[in-house]
């Protein structure tokens, strides 16, 4: 499982770019209209590719998607300055049904990024400002966003639809030693402190579950061991601690950047990571109507990161 996911991921994330970059440099082509509709489709794959909840960036180098953009720029000008053809008009009927099917699938990559990762800093209603969760590093956020296209909890449960996932990346962006950590020691983030994004009054703690082994989530708790704040007549959930590591108790009102727990790997998790989301009113199990969050200001959406 873990080798196949693993695959997976490079397949995606940096095969596939790599191939569609090769395919650019070494094309024979006849006509300038060709040449122009592979590029257009090879520029919105790559853009759909490093910017959607397609890309898992976190887990194979943050720095692929920059590193291809230049490499794109790169072979565009090589091919200008190599020297265009003559004709600007495919006369094949292989060459016209090739840029036909380029065309295509620019138009909908184009119609995809317009739509919706265009959007997915949009949100609704009036946002929940709290101070970062978290310090001592570099984040990046996995998930998160105003729709599908940029957030994954969009896709599957209404009251998470501006949740964010958080992970903690190295200097050359990667969350862990390798692309396949096997221990939870392994990932960067696993132990951080969880600090109170905001002031208000503990409604809820989970402290008991164990941690999961990576790429073994516990459905049947799907928070694992968090903390339910209320704070300012919104519920907010900080999901996925170490067990035994929650310092507050019900009741009791937290100042913002208390120690709340560590992250660990509870519920239903795949790696480790910190969840956030928000809810409208005072919810003890963390559900009901989504609320949108400002971190320090900011609505993050994947791919952002953040230093503190």
């Amino acid at each position: 499982m873990r080798l196949l996911l693993s695959g997976g991921m490079i397949a995606l994330c940096i095969v596939l770019p790599a191939a569609l970059l090769l395919l650019l440099f070494r094309a024979r082509v006849q006509c300038r209209v060709y040449l122009a509709s592979l590029a257009a489709m090879i520029a919105g794959l790559l853009l759909v590719l490093g910017w959607s909840i397609l890309g898992f960036w976190y887990a194979v180098g943050t720095f692929w998607p920059h590193t291809f953009a230049a490499a794109f720029l790169g072979i565009v000008l090589y091919r200008i300055l190599r020297g265009l053809p003559q004709s600007w008009f495919p006369k094949k009927r292989s060459e016209v049904a090739l840029t036909g099917v380029n065309l295509l699938l620019a138009a909908l990559c184009c119609s995809f990024l317009l739509l919706f990762l265009a959007r997915g800093d949009v949100y609704e209603g009036e946002p929940l400002t709290l101070s970062a969760p978290l310090r001592g590093g570099t984040f990046y956020v996995m998930g998160g966003g105003g729709n599908w296209s940029v957030n994954h909890h969009a896709f599957f449960i209404p009251y998470q639809r501006y949740a964010l996932d958080i992970t903690q990346v190295g200097a050359l962006g990667f969350r862990a030693a390798g692309m396949s950590p096997v221990t939870l020691e392994e990932y960067r983030i696993f132990g951080a402190e969880i600090l109170a994004p905001c002031e208000g009054e503990v409604l809820t703690i989970e402290n008991g579950l164990p941690n999961q082994k990576p790429l073994d989530p516990d459905t049947s708790h799907l928070p694992g061991n968090h903390v339910v704040l209320l704070c300012r007549g919104y519920s907010v959930v900080l999901a996925h601690m170490q067990p035994g590591s929650v310092t507050v108790r019900v009741g009791e009102t937290v100042k913002v950047g208390q120690l709340l727990g560590r992250v660990g790997n509870s519920g239903s998790t795949m790696e480790p990571h910190l969840h956030v989301h928000a809810v409208e009113g005072r919810q003890v199990d963390g559900r009901g109507v989504a609320a949108p969050v400002l971190v320090d200001g900011e609505f993050l959406i994947k791919g952002d990161t953040f230093t503190k």
